[in-house]
């Protein structure tokens, strides 16, 4: 058993194979730690930066994996600090569920592994930064028991998600009375106004088409409510096209449109990994937004996914109404800082805790509870 450390752009593309056999032997692996997903990142984001996969082998043969990079960063002013940083963090998008990928039957053994290869490199980094990790990670906790206090972990994001049932009715049966006349009154009301159609995009050529329109759609729904927001930057744009072609080819992409005689009104974009929908972006026409056109897409997307036989509809990161207003179930992300023991680190250490300090005491009252602001 060893473990050894890839760092070039060829060393990732070859990695394929044995990547995608350690997935299919790791429970926990998410669509955000496929290869497919993390290649496209790495193409588009990893300009600048380091690569160092980490990987832990028992002889030929892949059972875990830290997929990472360093960076050089000046996020506290006058320090300037070597991050490692997890693939998929760092670029102009949000995933969760990141974090090492183990093989099931393997995961101290890997996981040990790993902290020897991510130890060998240590004189390339100031702070190992692991954001996204479940809560029950191993690795996670092998680093706190070996580490102590040069450890930091805080929450990370609340994820809200659905619980789903064999039919769409079992589920509006869950939600309140109220909830439940809206989403078919919404329905009901958008059809009698223009009759429309649900569509689930299949082809390379349908998703050539409608990805124009899901981000036509998405500025529609925020632009005019934040200046920030998704598909408002060019390397944004271009991942998101990359790699909805390539989740496309393995069968789990699930872009969702609605369609009348005015053309795409509301769009859903969506992972199917495994036994779950992962709801990662959308947008609607405002002119539709009486029609409560947002819920009734919504409803749309998670009616596809009992359809075909999922047990999770998982909206990612994002604390919003709307999604409170469909299930009152949430889980959590936890975020480590691994820091080595130098003058710089103790520094940017201080520094950042006084910045987190001065954040909570102007937040909002909600925001002290840990909701989105």
């Amino acid at each position: 058993m060893r473990f050894s450390i890839l760092s070039t752009e060829d060393d990732l593309a070859a990695l394929e194979a044995r990547w995608n056999d350690l997935a299919e032997r790791s429970a926990g692996c998410s669509v955000f730690q496929s290869h497919g997903w993390q290649t496209v990142w790495w193409r588009i984001f990893g300009k600048g930066r380091d690569l160092r996969l980490i990987l832990a082998e028992d002889d030929e043969r892949l059972i875990g994996l830290l997929p990472a990079y360093v960076e050089r960063t000046d996020l506290v002013p006058a320090i300037g600090l070597r991050k490692l940083r997890l693939i998929g963090h760092g670029g102009d998008t949000a995933p969760d569920d990141l974090g090492p990928i183990l093989a099931d039957e393997t995961g101290e053994r890997a996981v040990d592994l790993l902290i020897r290869g991510l130890i060998s490199i240590q004189d390339e980094w100031d702070v190992a930064a692991l954001d996204d990790l479940h809560p029950d990670c191993a690795l996670l906790a092998a680093l706190r028991e070996r580490f102590g206090g040069r450890v930091e972990i805080t929450e990370g994001v609340r994820i809200s998600f659905v619980e789903l049932p064999a039919t769409f009715d079992d589920y509006l049966a869950k939600l309140s009375a109220n909830r439940r006349w809206k989403i078919r009154r919404g329905r009901k009301k958008l059809n009698a106004h223009k009759p429309y159609r649900f569509e689930l995009v299949a082809t390379r050529e349908e998703l050539d088409r409608y990805y124009p329109e899901l981000v036509k759609l998405h500025h529609d729904r925020w632009e005019h409510r934040s200046d920030d927001f998704g598909f408002s930057t060019a390397g944004y744009v271009d991942f998101h096209r990359e790699v909805m072609a390539a989740m496309l080819e393995k069968d789990c992409l699930r872009l969702m449109v609605l369609i009348n005689e005015d053309g795409v009104i509301a769009a859903n974009y969506c992972y199917r990994w495994r036994d779950g929908f992962y709801f990662f972006q959308g947008g609607f026409s405002r002119a539709y937004e009486s029609f409560r056109i947002g819920e009734v897409m919504m409803s749309h997307a998670i009616e596809q996914a009992i359809r075909e036989g999922m047990a999770v509809f998982d909206m990612l990161r994002g604390e919003h109404d709307y999604k409170k207003s469909l299930t009152d179930r949430v889980r959590t992300r936890t975020d480590l800082q691994l820091y080595r023991p130098t003058l710089r680190t103790l520094s940017y250490r201080t520094l950042r805790a006084g910045y987190r300090r001065m954040r909570r005491l102007r937040a909002r009252p909600e925001d002290a509870h840990g909701h989105a602001a």
